[in-house]
């Protein structure tokens, strides 16, 4: 109902995001992914999910899962998911993804980020023991790790054109901005004491 919808749009806003198109909105309740109209009618719980993004052309859901610990994408309706990377080295490591994100960085995990063409996904892992950002193309194929340093590397964000990303980094101390090629190269840091990096429209 519209209270139900209302009360848990705002538990979930800072994990929310629209479709494309702008008729649907994905968000976060406890760790809950739920789809809901514009309009506040049709929610409907599709999976359980740390984080969301929806593809650029709405077909497909990007979803870090909070039971497999792992980056999925999935139809809107919840339909054929798919595996394309696993976060955690489950073998390696004692504590979830979420235990150490909400405990140690006391931040949100991590949301998954598509490119602009909708061919690939960036997002930070836990795999090789810190947080660090990694790529995979949309079909699980190419996974490659960005970043290399025993700091903190956080919150990818794709440029506009899809050449660079921006991130958060406590590898000087504090957390700042940086930008880099969207195959790793070129890491400089932008700006000073920021953990959310964001990109003007048309921005390069």
């Amino acid at each position: 109902d519209t209270t139900w919808a209302r009360d848990s749009l705002y538990m979930g806003l800072v994990l929310s995001d629209w479709s494309p198109d702008g008729t649907r909105l994905a968000f976060i309740v406890s760790v809950a992914l739920v789809t809901i109209n514009a309009d506040g009618t049709g929610a409907e719980e599709i999976g359980d999910s740390l984080a969301c993004k929806w593809a650029p052309d709405g077909k497909r859901i990007a979803i870090a899962d909070f039971l497999t610990q792992g980056l999925w994408t999935a139809d809107p309706d919840g339909s054929y998911p798919y595996l394309l990377a696993q976060t955690v080295d489950w073998d390696n490591r004692d504590k979830p993804i979420n235990q150490i994100a909400y405990n140690s960085l006391g931040y949100d995990v991590p949301g998954p980020a598509w490119s602009p063409d909708g061919k690939k996904i960036v997002f930070t892992s836990l795999w090789d023991g810190n947080p660090e950002i990694y790529v995979v193309d949309r079909d699980g194929k190419n996974l490659t790790r960005l970043t290399r340093n025993l700091a903190y590397d956080l919150n990818p964000v794709w440029s506009p054109d899809g050449t660079m990303i921006a991130f958060s980094s406590n590898r000087d101390g504090n957390f700042d901005i940086f930008v880099m090629r969207a195959d790793g190269s070129q890491q400089v840091k932008v700006a000073h004491s920021a953990v959310s990096p964001a990109w003007a429209s048309g921005a390069k």
